[in-house]
This record gives structure tokens, sequence and C-alpha cells, in this order.
């Protein structure tokens, strides 16, 4: 059924507290459409999204799902859920979140989408800084919030600029004028069997760029691993001297990375990277060459750069506690702990702590031996519950059999609850030291026990 957003009224959102469904559904108010949503618990874009107009509440909503005129759902939403069949009872229209996001993607003159398995919040974040800055009609949708940001920016409608997750394919309803690929591992293996698997989806996504359209792709890590059709133009970043946009001379002064960019034979001139830690130097890159790509003047992009701010649970210091700086990052794939912990190491002038929380059993059992080797480079290591997502136990293995596993050579504090974590931390914090939290679950939380 071909829906045009145009005459859509009323648009119901199932599970609209989710950093990306919130985005959607503010865009759909800043667009002129009446709003409501539910979501399973009470969530932090509720009170904002009530500000703009949207009638939002905690539990299950179906007279509200008949009342719309179209239905959206997130991949966590089960097919029988009472919304979506009290929607489909009276033959209105539903659709999945990555459906939805293509519908305004489609409205839009030009379409810019960042995948990959890390960074891709970052570099949308930064990339739509640097637009914003440049005062460029345009929208972002972003997988995250911005340091003093949003999760959406609306400017304008010329250019669309969004996440692409491969989760459960969800990338392939896109149709971008250009893509952006930072780097491809399997991180979701309750869709994906194998990298091989992860990697004939990412050749999918190649494959829905529009006809002379652009692909932006790290040749450092992802290139040899896919297809690029013919009728796409390419353009690689990275630190290998083969690419056309890439870092040189770069050293680390305090944390963070120094380095001069060069596209094609062009010094575009040097950065001192607002993001800490080497694995940054890529994603700065990528959002360069994309700025360059949508005609962003050079100096103009180094300015905007040095002003970026970071994005929440990024390898962000959310406080200071008796001296020591408390960190949080979303790093929940074992490539993610190991940059983590490195830039950790990096800044750390005292003791440097890390406390690691699980995402979900089925990762954790498929990547169990090198989550076992990244966080056995943590000086002191704390891990957490896991947190279970969508998982039920028996989907794979838990925090305690790696807890079980890497005592047997070292050892490992484990915690059955947020308010143990919080303890540990106010007990042991002392000046120059550095708590570094980790995943992607509830234990962002922590920092409200303080």
């Amino acid at each position: 059924m071909k829906i045009d957003l145009k005459e859509v009224k009323k648009i119901h959102f199932i599970g609209i507290g989710g950093i990306s469904m919130s985005a959607l559904a503010k865009l759909s108010i800043l667009t002129g459409h009446e709003v409501s949503g539910s979501d399973a618990v009470y969530g932090g874009w509720f009170r904002e999204l009530s500000a703009l107009g949207a009638d939002v509440a905690v539990g299950l909503r179906p007279e509200k799902a008949a009342a719309a005129d179209l239905t959206v759902y997130t991949s966590a939403i089960p097919d029988d859920n009472v919304e979506l069949s009290a929607a489909r009872l009276l033959g209105k229209p539903v659709v999945a979140r990555n459906e939805f996001l293509h519908m305004h993607e489609a409205m839009y003159k030009k379409s810019l989408a960042v995948s990959g398995t890390h960074g891709k919040t970052t570099v949308t974040a930064l990339l739509a800084h640097i637009m914003h800055e440049e005062n460029t009609n345009f929208t972002a949708h972003i997988g995250g919030k911005p340091v003093d940001g949003d999760n959406l920016l609306f400017c304008g409608k010329d250019l669309f600029i969004s996440e692409a997750c491969e989760y459960k394919r969800a990338f392939l309803s896109l149709n971008p004028d250009i893509a952006l690929i930072l780097n491809i591992e399997c991180d979701h293996p309750d869709c994906y069997g194998n990298e091989a698997e992860t990697v004939q989806s990412f050749n999918e996504f190649i494959g829905k760029i529009k006809p002379g359209g652009t692909l932006i792709i790290n040749g450092d890590t992802s290139y040899e691993k896919v297809c690029i059709p013919a009728h796409v133009k390419t353009v690689t970043f990275g630190l290998s001297h083969m690419n056309i946009c890439k870092a040189v001379n770069v050293y680390e002064r305090g944390g963070s990375a120094v380095f001069d960019v060069l596209y094609g034979d062009m010094n575009i001139g040097s950065i001192v990277s607002p993001l800490p830690g080497m694995h940054n130097v890529s994603n700065v890159l990528a959002a360069v060459c994309a700025a360059l790509c949508l005609s962003v003047a050079p100096d103009r992009i180094l300015q905007h750069v040095h002003t970026f701010k970071g994005v929440e649970r990024r390898f962000e210091k959310k406080c200071t506690l008796n001296g020591a700086d408390i960190i949080f990052d979303y790093a929940h794939h074992p490539s993610e702990i190991a940059a983590a912990i490195a830039t950790a190491k990096s800044l750390c002038r005292g003791k440097l702590r890390v406390y690691f929380q699980p995402h979900t059993y089925s990762r954790t059992k498929s990547y169990f031996n090198a989550f076992t080797e990244a966080l056995s480079r943590a000086p002191f290591l704390g891990l957490v519950k896991t947190y279970p997502a969508r998982e039920a136990p028996s989907d794979g293995l838990n925090a305690l059999d790696l807890y079980s596993a890497i005592s047997k050579n070292r050892s490992v504090t484990y915690f059955d609850e947020l308010l143990g974590v919080s303890r540990h931390i106010i007990k042991t914090a002392a000046p120059g030291d550095i708590s570094l939290l980790l995943g992607a679950g509830d234990i962002y939380e922590v920092h409200k026990l303080f």
C-alpha cells in the first residue's frame, strides 16, 4: 500500500519512547501531523514530546491506533500486539519504523545515510553539527543525543541525514543519494548467522544507492569486503595512503588525536579531534569526507569540527566524583570495548576501573571469547548483571558466565544491581582515577545514584 504522508493527519507510534521513534515522532509533529504514542515504560523523551503536543502514555492504547490514519511500530513489537491488531482490524495502514523513515527520506531533494557497525551516531551527529553551523536547509535523524543537542534537527527539507542501521536489515528500506559505510562487523547474532551474511546485507544496501550516487567507505576496514556497482561513485577514507581522504601525521596528545587531512592532492588542514581515542580518527574523517561531498568549504569544516561537543554515552565524561572522572560509553561489542579501554588508559593519571554490563544473551554467547579477551585488558573489571533487552536467558550466556571465565585468571567483581556499582565507585574513586562504565543497557542510570 502506497502511503502519501501529505494526506495523513493522525499518526500513532508504538514504542514512541525509543531514541529513533521519538525523533520520528518529533519530525511528524513539526511537519504538521497529529501524534499519539505508547511505550512499555516511561521514557526520557515523554516530557519533550508532550511539550510539542504529542499525546503519549505508558501502556497499551489500541483505541489510539484505531483512531489514527497511520500506525508506526518498532522492530521490538510482536506481530500480535493489540495496538497493531486494532489498526489492522479497521483496515488502517501500519508500517515498521524503517519504512516510515524512508517515507520521510523520499520527501527530500537529497538524502545521506550513515551505516556501519560502530560509530554511526557519532558521525551522524558530527555531520549534522557541521551542516547546522553552515545554516543549511536539512533535517537530521540521529540515533543518540548530542551533548547540548537533540536527536532531531529540523532545519529545512533540502537534505535528509539519517543513521542506517543493519539490525533486521532495516537500512534496506532507504534509497540514499550518498551512503557512508564506516566499518563492517557482525554485531547482531539474532539477525545474522555470520559475517558473510552481514557483508551480503551491506552489499544490498550499496545497491540501494540511487544511480549516480556516491558511496563513502572506510578503505581500511570495509572496502575489500563489499562489491561496488559501476554506477556508484566511490570515495574512500582512512589512514592508509591509498585512500582518497586520509589522515596523515597522526599522533596522540592528551587523549586526543592530532592529524592532517588530505583529500586527493589537497591538504585540507590540521585537526585536533574533539573526540578522544584513535578509533575516532576514522569517524572524524568520515564526517569531513561527507561534508566535502556536500560542498562545504574545507576551512569551514575544520572550524565546525573543533566546536563539536560529542554525543551522550559516547565516551561521555558525565561528572567528577572525589576527583575521579566518571565516563560512560555505549560500547557493547568487543571491538568497541577494546577501543574504549585503550582510550581511557591514555587519559588516566591514576587507577582505571572498568564496569561492563553485557547487552543481550545472544551477543554474549556469540562473541564470548572476544568479550573475555577485550575485558581482560581492564586493570580493574566489574561485571554488571546482563541487560536482556528483547531476549530471554535461554537465548545465550550472561554476565555470570563471563565472570566465571575471566575470574579463572584474574580478579573480577560481580554486581547484581546498579546500586552496588554506584556504591563501589563512591568508595574507591580518588583524584586522577577514571571510572569507565560500558554498555548499551541501563548502566547509564548509575549517574543518577551518585
